[in-house]
């Protein structure tokens, strides 16, 4: 898990997949550990964070984490198969 992290840190992550809210809470528990939460918030504002719902959008919210997309439904295959399909466009708003 910190190594993926730092890879978003890095920069080297475009895009992130959000499906639970308590992933959003271990995640940034651990960033609080580390001492890099504000860096993880400022990667986040330049990549794309969809988010599979309304609870797990929320929980972003709460953290002040971007989201750039919700699926229609809160279905796992419709948030990959719809976030692939606005990846490039929300990117490009971005820089």
């Amino acid at each position: 898990m910190k190594q993926v992290l730092g890879e978003i840190i890095a920069g080297n992550v475009q895009v992130m997949l959000v499906t639970n809210a308590a992933q959003i809470d271990h995640v940034m528990q651990l960033l609080e550990q580390e001492g890099t939460t504000e860096q993880f918030k400022e990667a986040c504002r330049k990549m794309v964070v969809s988010s599979i719902g309304p609870t797990a959008s929320e929980r972003l919210r709460h953290y002040d984490l971007p989201i750039d997309f919700e699926p229609s439904h809160s279905k796992m295959g419709l948030l990959v198969k719809e976030t692939s399909e606005q990846t490039q466009a929300l990117l490009a708003g971005k820089r």
